[in-house]
């Protein structure tokens, strides 16, 4: 068996995978903004902001448009304007925490990701990556996120 990764070349992110990558096969990197066909499925590679070369990915098939944008902090502006140019069914983006005093370093608060999410303008956003100082943040009143906006939860389905 051979699974494909399908991401940045990253050799010294990923040196040790690379030396000693088992059944993973890393033949086949993308590149930003590359677009991919897996049968049906079209599937961009989109840059995105972290302390090593990560990708989000722009999800389209069946009429629908999905971007699954995690591991980053904020959009990079060429990420932004690419998905701005149709609209997103759905936007599945990174929130760790919630709002902070300093901004984050490798992962959106809950400021940063609003922020990207009134950008992008999708009909759906469910924020995913949480960690559980935003979970408790949310259970206090009178938090509330917009309506269009929800929190990813284990066996959440779209």
């Amino acid at each position: 068996m051979v699974i494909p990764v399908h991401g940045p070349a990253d050799p010294e992110g990923l040196a040790d995978l690379y030396k000693h990558p088992g059944i993973l096969d890393f033949s086949l990197p993308f590149a930003a903004f590359e677009t991919r066909a897996l049968g049906e499925l079209h599937v961009t590679a989109l840059p995105l902001a972290h302390s090593r070369p990560t990708f989000g990915y722009l999800l389209e098939g069946d009429g629908q448009r999905v971007a699954y944008l995690t591991d980053t902090v904020g959009l990079p502006d060429a990420t932004c304007e690419f998905l701005q140019r149709q609209p997103l069914d759905v936007l599945i983006l990174d929130c760790s925490m919630p709002p902070q005093p300093q901004p984050p370093r490798n992962h959106n608060d809950l400021t940063l990701a609003l922020e990207s999410i009134d950008q992008l303008r999708p009909a759906k956003a469910v924020l995913t990556h949480i960690g559980h100082t935003l979970d408790a943040w949310l259970m206090e009143p009178p938090q509330r996120l917009p309506g269009h906006v929800l929190i990813g939860r284990d066996g959440m389905m779209l």
